[in-house]
């Protein structure tokens, strides 16, 4: 009978470098297709936080209503203030909360924007009067934030820096403008604009 012939030393390391540089080339192009997904799923998310707080912005803004509030010190604030020496970017009372659990309580809510460390946030109060113990409910909306900026579009369409307008105090308080522009700049993503109109106006 014939001997049977084994592989040389030879051959054998020929296979394991074939079968090495076979591996390598698998595993870059598993890996690029990985970093591509975990991208591509960071992206979506981001796009999906987005979204969701310009629709609650959105909502907001275009479901304001004229109706002032008083702060702690029974001060009357305006339905809507921004901008000038406001410490919130915008604050208003919006209509439209809903009350699925049917408690005792008014439909109307008092919202305010916030931008701190880098983050949108959204406050909240169960009270439109406030008390001095009230608490606003507070909502981070947006990571990554660099700088919003909001301007107020007049009846006579010309654009403000500030809202209330200078004039008459009492009526000023109960005025609405008829849109705001507002300028999101974000770290990642740049500057994003959206005009939206104020329903109540």
């Amino acid at each position: 009978m014939r001997a049977q012939r084994g592989f040389t030393l030879l051959e054998l390391l020929v296979a394991i470098m074939i079968f090495a540089i076979m591996s390598a080339m698998a595993y870059s192009a598993l890996r690029q297709a990985l970093d591509t997904r975990e991208y591509a799923d960071k992206q979506a998310q981001r796009l999906a936080e987005l979204q969701k707080a310009m629709t609650i912005l959105s909502r907001d803004i275009e479901q304001s209503i004229s109706r002032p509030v008083r702060d702690p010190y029974s001060a009357e604030l305006p339905a809507m203030q921004g901008g000038g020496l406001s410490s919130s970017l915008l604050e208003l009372t919006r209509t439209g909360w809903r009350n699925p659990a049917a408690f005792t309580r008014s439909n109307l809510q008092r919202v305010s924007y916030q931008l701190s460390e880098n983050k949108l946030l959204r406050h909240s109060y169960a009270q439109l009067d406030r008390a001095f113990e009230s608490v606003p409910e507070e909502t981070p909306l947006l990571s990554g934030v660099k700088s919003v900026s909001v301007r107020f579009l007049n009846v006579d369409n010309q654009w403000l820096q500030y809202w209330p307008p200078a004039g008459d105090e009492d009526k000023m308080r109960w005025q609405l403008p008829k849109a705001l522009e507002l300028v999101v700049e974000l770290e990642d993503w740049g500057s994003l604009k959206r005009i939206l109109r104020v329903v109540g106006s």
